[in-house]
């Protein structure tokens, strides 16, 4: 199964404003434009329903396709098994 990762930070730009960041890394291939698509609308939405409406237009999300080996975890290939070796081995 794909690991998906996110993270989401609110960060002030100006004294009264805020802008909220998410930046999610998929395996690549495995997310079509219609997922991204779907991923964005559903972070923004989150953010709004977190932070009000006024989030809205400083929301920006980040999809970001990973080629193989480019995610790991804890120092390991995000790919390998408890014991270090690929789950496909």
């Amino acid at each position: 199964m794909p690991t998906m990762r996110a993270s989401a930070t609110p960060v002030a730009i100006h004294d009264k404003e805020k802008s909220c960041h998410s930046q999610t890394s998929v395996p690549e291939g495995v997310v079509d434009a219609a997922r991204k698509e779907e991923i964005i609308h559903r972070t923004t939405a989150m953010f709004v329903e977190y932070f009000g409406e006024q989030a809205r237009p400083y929301s920006m999300v980040l999809v970001e396709e990973v080629a193989d080996g480019g995610l790991g975890q804890g120092g390991r290939d995000a790919d390998a098994g408890q014991d270090g070796t690929a789950e496909n081995e």
